[in-house]
């Protein structure tokens, strides 16, 4: 499953939208509307999410669960 990094505050109200570069990442992968993809949001969580639109240089995200993320370290 693709994993992607985005700013915690593109993520409200269970939907997340990604613009400018990280939408390019998703067309460069051919990702389409209806696969699952994880979002980082850099402060230890990440966002499981599917894909639910695809126009110009946006995405559109259902945030499907809620992880505490795997790869950031459990140290302060």
């Amino acid at each position: 499953m693709p994993r992607f990094f985005m700013a915690g505050t593109n993520i409200l109200g269970g939907m997340a939208i990604m613009k400018g570069r990280d939408a390019e990442h998703v067309r460069v992968l051919r990702l389409r509307p209806g696969e699952d993809m994880i979002i980082c949001d850099g402060q230890g969580t990440d966002f499981r999410c599917t894909i639910t639109e695809l126009s110009g240089e946006m995405a559109v995200l259902r945030v499907m669960e809620r992880l505490p993320c795997r790869s950031e370290l459990p140290v302060r």
